[in-house]
């Protein structure tokens, strides 16, 4: 999927860079070993959503609305994975904690896959694949991705997630309106791909009904001729 495909090659960007110039800032991103492998290419993501122009369970709705603005200092950290259910509120609230939090995205799971689990499991709770979370101190961001990244996410040993760890990443020079960009161009190409594969269907289906009367008037003519023959063999016997 294009949309994890950018955030990816903003990481191997960040590396690169870490290569050629090793630095001991008290930031700098702990890069993991291999990346958690998310498909989100049948996800129905909304330009809106991303905005925050609708509000929807998919975010978080405490400062979300058409009047929210980034700025330059703010930085953006990539959830690779998110615990089971676990929903927008929570992740503001426990990444809160540690500076101020702006809006927050999280990719629902493919439809068909949670149909399965509906039909299979009967568990209709939401579920998540991948997030961004921006932080209004991008300083901080990058603090916080380095320090919480393969970590316990702790709290309550009582709360179901106490032992689940953080997969979290800083994407660095990456911004909410670079999330919104690539969302509408996957948007498009959906949309064309949608087309294409509705043309396709609409021949296909001409063809068949040409085959079919095709084959109907074929019937209809051998059946005619029969009754022909028929009627020429009495009339001679």
């Amino acid at each position: 999927m294009r949309l994890r495909s950018h955030t990816k090659k903003v990481l191997e960007s960040e590396n690169d860079q870490r290569k050629e110039q090793p630095s001991s800032d008290a930031y700098e991103i702990n890069e993991s070993e291999e990346e958690q492998q998310i498909d989100l290419e049948d996800q129905k993501l909304d330009v809106k959503d991303i905005n925050g122009d609708e509000q929807d369970e998919h975010m978080d709705n405490v400062q979300w609305g058409s009047s929210f603005q980034s700025n330059n200092t703010s930085g953006l950290v990539y959830l690779s994975r998110i615990p089971p259910f676990m929903k927008p509120a929570k992740i503001k609230h426990l990444l809160s904690q540690f500076g101020d939090v702006g809006r927050v995205y999280l990719a629902p799971e493919d439809s068909k896959i949670k149909a399965r689990r509906i039909k299979y499991k009967k568990n209709r709770k939401q579920n998540y694949t991948e997030g961004w979370v921006e932080f209004m101190d991008k300083k901080v961001a990058k603090k916080v991705a380095k320090a919480l990244n393969a970590q316990p996410i702790g709290g309550n040993k009582r709360d179901v997630y106490h032992d689940d760890l953080w997969n979290i990443k800083y994407l660095p020079k990456f911004k909410w309106n670079n999330l919104t960009e690539q969302i509408v161009y996957e948007n498009k190409e959906r949309t064309h791909r949608l087309q294409a594969e509705i043309s396709k269907s609409r021949r296909e289906i001409k063809d068949y009904i040409k085959k079919v009367e095709k084959s109907k008037l074929i019937r209809n003519i051998e059946q005619k001729k029969a009754k022909r023959m028929a009627v020429e063999n009495e009339s001679l016997s």
